[in-house]
């Protein structure tokens, strides 16, 4: 009987291994399809952003604003990965409406001069340079409002300006929130911003693009 035990005790211990090989094998397998997947897809927005860069150094150059040209890429990459004709998002910075901009040099154009604005602005009144970059997402009252509350830009005050300044309300009165599957949303909250409040992770992301740019000599 005591044989038995034990033979049935190894049998166990080795099922219960097995199973769990193959779980890990699995886990690794879904890391590295993602890891995968990721560096793809960066690759090609790096790719896109750097043959966009004589065009970028241009517009940068007109307005002044060659010192920036790292946190320029870093908003083109998260704005548009550098595809499209609105690099920048900047159609409704200059029109009020999207979908207005014709041309890669229009949008770049725009969106400079709207950064320029940001940063003169944050500088005015005494605010860090990733208030600035936020705005470029909540629009320049942000900086006022960041100028009254530290001076500094963080996720907690982007997020508490995102819903009590932006973002909608649903028919009880609650602000409505979607999910965000970026790693740093998962990380902060688990994965969420509020409907029609911006991106509060905004500054954070440009920031993070900026590093990975600059890791492959493109920032």
């Amino acid at each position: 009987m005591k044989i038995q035990n034990k033979i049935s005790a190894f049998l166990k211990k080795e099922k219960w291994q097995a199973g769990f090989r193959i779980l890990l094998l699995v886990m690794v397998s879904i890391f590295l399809f993602i890891g995968s997947a990721f560096i793809t897809e960066r690759g090609l927005e790096i790719e896109n952003v750097r043959t966009l860069q004589p065009l970028i150094s241009e517009v940068a150059k007109e307005e002044g604003m060659m010192e920036y040209l790292p946190y320029i890429k870093g908003i083109i990459m998260l704005e548009s990965a550098g595809t499209g004709t609105d690099v920048m998002q900047s159609s409704e910075s200059k029109y009020g409406v999207p979908n207005k901009i014709t041309s890669q040099k229009e949008s770049l154009e725009a969106g400079i001069s709207f950064l320029k604005q940001a940063i003169e602005k944050a500088k005015e009144m005494d605010c860090d340079i990733w208030t600035a970059i936020q705005a470029y997402n909540f629009g320049l009252s942000y900086i006022h409002y960041v100028a009254q509350h530290g001076k500094k830009n963080t996720i907690p005050l982007a997020e508490t300006y995102s819903e009590q300044m932006l973002a909608s309300k649903n028919a009880k009165g609650e602000h409505q929130k979607y999910r965000y599957w970026k790693l740093k949303a998962m990380k902060y909250n688990g994965g969420y911003l509020y409907r029609d409040g911006g991106n509060f992770f905004y500054a954070e992301q440009v920031a993070f693009n900026m590093k990975i740019l600059k890791f492959f000599h493109q920032g």
